[in-house]
């Protein structure tokens, strides 16, 4: 089974003309995944030329760095006239917004000529998607843990696990606050796509190292960032720092 991850926009949130909006792909068993949708996705799929063949996307949370590509990417389907039903998974007090801004936007398909359907799915805790190849898994994200307006209810954020039917997994954090709620979806058989804006690069690579994890994927880079980027890639080598559209086998 061959398992590949683009990773087509690496930035944070703010705007950069190196980096896109968080967004990664996914191949995995001829279908492909895409976890965030950011600014730029778009283009990237279209160069890519899977805009109609996507399966399936993810959105860990709604700050508009994460989600913002969205409704490009919809039109581009209309445009290319894609025909098969998109599912979106996104948490689930957003539903009812995103969906009254696509059709704002024009893209309802119940009204403008749509040539295929969307499903808006709400995010649980736990399996959200499975096939005989693979499952993710959603679990709770502590990004907005010192957000004063954070109420668990109103404002969830969730990572997500990938897990083959060989066991294999890639673990993607969105945003989070702390190591900790990503420790329990570590072992030695997983790839870790994890953001480097608000956490602690060098604490994530020493946690991998207790897991014996195969490799970390710094993404949702700051312009700013001043970390070792560079010292920790040459003292691990189990460890990169991502740029727009690498593609990584895991």
């Amino acid at each position: 089974m061959i398992k590949s991850v683009i990773t087509i926009g690496t930035g944070a949130g703010y705007a950069s003309p190196e980096r896109g909006g968080a967004a990664n792909l996914v191949f995995i068993d001829g279908e492909s995944i895409l976890f965030d949708c950011g600014e730029g996705t778009a283009g990237w799929m279209n160069k890519l030329h899977i805009t109609n063949d996507l399966s399936v996307i993810f959105i860990s949370h709604l700050h508009a760095d994460h989600i913002a590509g969205l409704f490009v990417l919809l039109q581009n389907m209309k445009i290319l006239k894609r025909k098969k039903l998109l599912e979106i998974f996104l948490p689930g007090p957003g539903i009812n917004d995103l969906s009254n801004f696509i059709s704002a936007v024009y893209l309802d398909p119940e009204i403008d000529n749509m040539p295929f359907p969307i499903q808006l799915k709400p995010i649980s805790v736990g399996t959200l998607y499975a096939n005989p190849f693979y499952y993710v898994n959603a679990w709770e994200s502590d990004h907005f843990s010192q957000d004063i307006l954070k109420n668990r209810e109103q404002r969830p954020v969730f990572g997500f696990t990938l897990i083959t039917s060989e066991t294999d997994t890639l673990v993607y954090t969105g945003d989070i606050t702390s190591i900790e709620c990503i420790i329990s979806e570590l072992n030695k058989k997983a790839t870790l796509v994890c953001e480097s804006t608000h956490t602690s690069p060098s604490e994530i690579v020493d946690i991998a190292k207790q897991k014996h994890i195969k490799r970390v994927i710094f993404t949702h880079i700051a312009p700013d960032f001043d970390g070792n980027q560079q010292e920790l890639v040459e003292q691990n080598d189990f460890v990169s720092f991502a740029k727009d559209g690498q593609r990584y086998i895991w």
